[in-house]
């Protein structure tokens, strides 16, 4: 895994607690986010930005990433079980693990493989639905690992 430097979190948090979310929406997490996770809970990476080609205008675009957080060390925006509830224009399959600054969602997608344990990353747009009425979702990496590689400083 990618080594990151961090430039906040929340600290150590105990397994159990992704133990419980996992159990509870009925997943599992590549065994590379749980590691970085349980030792940094509510991960800000120093190199927190990412690319993606945008689905809304085909160009490609940044976004950076907060990470959510487990247990009694969240802060409540921060739990991420308080970030799976998208109404009826949220996707049963698409797992919420950060945020932007700008509102989206980073995600797990296991939609065409629930039962993965390396699910693909997406973005989830917050403001802008798909064709199905559903929040629309963009491609951002083939995996986990391969989402950590694209983090990059800000080019601000």
């Amino acid at each position: 895994m990618k080594k990151l430097e961090v430039f906040h979190d929340s600290g150590e948090i105990d397994p159990l607690f992704i133990d419980e979310f996992e159990r509870d929406f009925e997943i599992k997490f590549p065994s590379t986010y749980r590691d970085l996770i349980a030792r940094h809970n509510e991960l800000i990476p120093e190199f927190s930005f990412f690319d993606f080609m945008s689905l809304t205008d085909n160009s490609v675009s940044s976004r950076d990433i907060t990470f959510f957080g487990f247990g009694e060390l969240s802060s409540e925006s921060g739990k991420i079980e308080n970030n799976q509830d998208h109404d009826v224009y949220g996707h049963k399959e698409v797992v919420c693990f950060g945020c932007s600054a700008n509102g989206d969602y980073i995600c797990f997608d296991y939609r065409s493989c629930p039962e993965s344990d390396n699910p693909p990353v997406v973005l989830m747009f917050h403001d802008y639905q798909g064709e199905d009425g559903k929040l629309l979702v963009c491609p951002v990496a083939d995996d986990f690992e391969s989402f950590l590689n694209l983090l990059r400083p800000s080019t601000d």
